[in-house]
């Protein structure tokens, strides 16, 4: 009887240990979950109100690789299903991340459009500098350009194939008046 009453005094101190290690290892399971949901909502934030800004540093990249990686994390945190591993990832990319893509996409090019109707302003916009940017498989003509907005000079990069330019032409931009960064080009129109 002595050792049964100890058995079962054992077997609930183990039951109350594991209860508190899964109580932990839950906690710690919604907290990374909170960080990495956050990290995505910042993300988000970037891509639609921000990435216009910083392409030069190529923020949609890294964007996009902070979002496959945090799913990767989050399928890794709350899905347990070694058989299946790869299948389950890539349906979490696809399911989750696509759609996330496609809505920040989305809500940029709205954005950008929402800035450039709503707050227009005609510039004039000097060519400064050609450049090629080479990769593996592409040689990209870039024009370098400055115009005056809001009081201050912006300096710029844009592709220069379309239309090309030479050092020196004046192009017609429309840019936003609450946030000159975002421009686009005239009728592609080049005053010499």
């Amino acid at each position: 009887m002595l050792s049964f009453t100890k058995l079962a005094v054992s077997n609930s101190s183990k039951r109350s240990m594991l209860n508190t290690k899964l109580k932990a290892k839950s906690r710690t399971k919604i907290i990374w979950t909170y960080v990495l949901l956050f990290v995505n909502l910042v993300g988000a934030y970037l891509g639609i109100f921000h990435s216009h800004r910083h392409y030069s540093f190529d923020l949609p990249f890294w964007l996009w690789m902070i979002w496959v990686l945090s799913l990767y994390a989050l399928d890794e945190i709350w899905f347990e299903h070694p058989k299946w591993q790869k299948l389950m990832s890539v349906a979490m990319m696809l399911f989750v991340g696509l759609p996330i893509g496609w809505v920040v996409v989305f809500f940029h090019s709205a954005f950008i459009e929402s800035q450039l109707k709503g707050h227009e302003v005609h510039v004039n916009a000097i060519v400064k500098e050609l450049y090629v940017r080479k990769s593996r498989r592409s040689v990209t003509p870039y024009a370098i350009f400055s115009y005056q907005a809001n009081g201050r000079t912006w300096i710029q990069d844009m592709v220069n194939s379309d239309d090309p330019v030479a050092q020196g032409d004046t192009i017609k931009l429309i840019c936003s008046k609450l946030d000159p960064e975002i421009f686009i080009r005239v009728n592609k129109c080049v005053v010499r």
